[in-house]
């Protein structure tokens, strides 16, 4: 028994009718009528302006600009109090320091490496958040920053890190699938 790719019904094999993808029941066929499909990138029409990696992106520079404020230093923006604060290392996650598990991935260590990963960003996000469409890429952004965080936290319990770079890899993870 064949059931209807529109509307899911139960058809015979001597009444269904081949379509570009799968099989209409004669009701189906007969009414022409096209449904949307779920994903946004699937319907036709400009993309739509992707709101939620250019937040993240501002985010990023803002923090940035901030740490740099802070330690006087473009170069050496590590130095500022809020970077001490929201890096992500081992030890002070382990002493309830949960904040450095999302701060981290706002942290970058001088311009070259927010460039790169804001970069990344721009690329991958703003199709990811077309296909996903806006409340799911935040989900997926989210997701893959806390991953990337649990990645550090198995790795190397000393070293301090920061960047964006868990959550965009996240990003092309989402691409791959």
């Amino acid at each position: 028994m064949l059931a209807c790719t529109r509307c899911g019904r139960p058809i015979c094999a001597d009444c269904f009718r081949p379509a570009a993808v799968g099989q209409h029941c004669p009701d189906c066929a007969e009414s022409g009528q096209v449904r949307q499909s779920g994903l946004p990138a699937q319907r036709s029409g400009r993309p739509p302006v992707p709101y939620v990696t250019y937040g993240l992106i501002a985010a990023n520079v803002l923090v940035y600009l901030i740490t740099v404020m802070q330690s006087h230093s473009v170069m050496d923006n590590d130095r500022s109090q809020l970077f001490r604060q929201w890096a992500l290392w081992p030890v002070g996650v382990a002493a309830d320091q949960w904040e450095r598990l999302i701060g981290s991935a706002f942290l970058h260590f001088g311009p070259l490496h927010l460039a790169t990963n804001m970069l990344a960003l721009w690329i991958v996000g703003r199709d990811v958040e077309w296909v996903l469409g806006r409340t799911r890429y935040a989900i997926v952004y989210a997701l893959s920053l806390l991953g990337g965080s649990a990645a550090v936290m198995m790795g190397s319990a000393t070293q301090v890190t920061a960047g964006a770079s868990g959550a965009i890899f996240g990003l092309f993870g989402a691409i791959a699938v």
